[in-house]
């Protein structure tokens, strides 16, 4: 009976969206490689750990009932090799298909016109080189929000090589909320120094100073120093001197990298109240970057997210995230070099929030960076923002010579209120 009711779903879900296909948002791809050079087992290369987030296709329920869906990630096969992580490009012309292990009740993946939605159930993505965007379905009761699982492997009948291995997403048709203490810690690469004396005082005291630059170098000095009030006792003065090497600039850098694509980059952020925040900075199909513009992040180049509000078109800095060079997230080291590039990784997001930075170097329209975090710890500006005639993001990293990306949001932006903000680059 199950089974009769996912397909009347999956049937329902198809009608009602047949002309209302999925936007073309904002790609992002998995990466189809294999284990060995001209065979072995289909390896995906993603971060399983950011979750799908499914949107409300039809914005009103059907039956009691609410459809969603994704575009991304998207399926490509690389043509060049990753030997440093042991992955290699597939021969061209293998044809790879996506096969369901598992699944909550109420998901589908729509390849095409087929739609599958059982264990044990496949569909052809492509040939290689292929690039495909499938859709994910989620079908819930109205009112209903949560995580919904979908195990999934890559399967081949190609000679040499053989199938992947068991992959999950997760998907979400709500807002994270990681309100919870993080349990995990990040290492940034420069320690701060502490020190502490004790002194004798009869004068019960409290002292707190503060002061930091407007532009990087940033240095954050805070002094406290705390009496007792019995004066039989000696007082312990400590006082903790934390350097900040790195941070954005006040004004907006100059000729940086931009996006060879208008409407493909994305700021996304939002501010549900109780710590539920979240932004998303995607700079897609970018400028050419060579992996040479990003320094050497896992040892030595710290990174910022700058957002600047244009107010009658002088700008000004109203949010500054740093990610810092080096460190250690939930005991592995924070950032991994890639391929093309370098991604940093902290699940518990103990970086003002930050939990990925992905940069991805390429050819012209080929290069990308994506930047995610959330929860409380993320300072957000003010919202709405204020776009007199637009608003700046820029990705940069404190190098020799000191790289950017840039992406140029003129309003009207697609969203603005006190608790979104979304619009796309130009």
């Amino acid at each position: 009976m199950l089974r009769v009711d996912r397909h009347l779903v999956s049937t329902v879900a198809i009608l009602l969206c047949w002309f209302i296909q999925p936007a073309a948002g904002q790609h992002e791809d998995l990466s189809i490689y294999s284990s060995q050079a001209g065979g072995g087992a289909l390896v995906a290369d993603y971060d399983f750990s950011d979750k799908i987030e499914v949107s409300d296709r039809l914005g009103f329920p059907v039956g009691g009932m609410r459809f969603y869906s994704s575009a991304n990630p998207g399926y490509r096969s690389p043509s060049s090799n990753n030997p440093g992580e042991g992955l290699f490009a597939v021969t061209p012309g293998t044809s790879i298909s996506f096969e369901i292990v598992a699944l909550d009740a109420g998901v589908s993946v729509k390849w095409g016109s087929t739609v599958i939605d059982a264990p044990g159930e496949s569909a052809t993505i492509g040939t290689v080189d292929l690039h495909e965007h499938p859709e994910y379905q989620l079908s819930a009761p109205d009112g209903t929000t949560g995580d919904y699982n979908l195990s999934f492997r890559l399967t081949t009948s190609a000679s040499g090589y053989s199938d992947s291995s068991v992959y999950s997403f997760v998907l979400t048709n709500a807002d994270e909320d990681p309100t919870a203490t993080p349990t995990d810690t990040a290492t940034a690469g420069a320690t701060p120094t502490a020190t502490t004396t004790a002194t004798a005082s009869p004068t019960p005291t409290v002292t707190a100073t503060a002061t930091a630059s407007a532009t990087p170098p940033a240095t954050l000095l805070v002094t406290a120093t705390a009496t007792p009030t019995d004066t039989a006792t000696a007082t312990a003065t400590a006082t903790a001197t934390e350097v900040v090497e790195f941070g954005c600039p006040a004004l907006p850098r100059e000729n940086c990298l931009v996006s060879e694509t208008p409407g493909r980059s994305l700021l996304l952020m939002k501010n549900l109240g109780s710590g539920r925040r979240k932004m998303v900075i995607r700079w897609l199909k970018g400028e050419a970057t060579d992996v040479a513009d990003f320094g050497a992040p896992d040892i030595s180049t710290s990174y910022a997210a700058c957002i600047y509000s244009e107010d009658g078109g002088s700008p000004g800095l109203v949010m500054s995230s740093v990610v810092a060079s080096g460190g250690s997230c939930s005991g592995k080291p924070c950032w991994k070099q890639t391929g093309s590039g370098y991604r940093f990784r902290d699940r518990a997001a103990t970086q003002g929030g930050v939990k990925t930075l992905n940069l991805r170097s390429g050819q012209a329209g080929r290069a990308k960076i994506i930047f995610k975090a959330l929860g409380e710890a993320l300072v957000l500006p003010p919202l709405p923002l204020v776009q007199s005639p637009r608003a700046l993001v820029q990705i940069v990293n404190d190098d020799i010579g000191g790289r950017c990306w840039e992406i140029s949001l003129p309003a009207p932006p697609a969203v603005n209120t006190t608790q979104k903000f979304k619009d796309k680059g130009e």
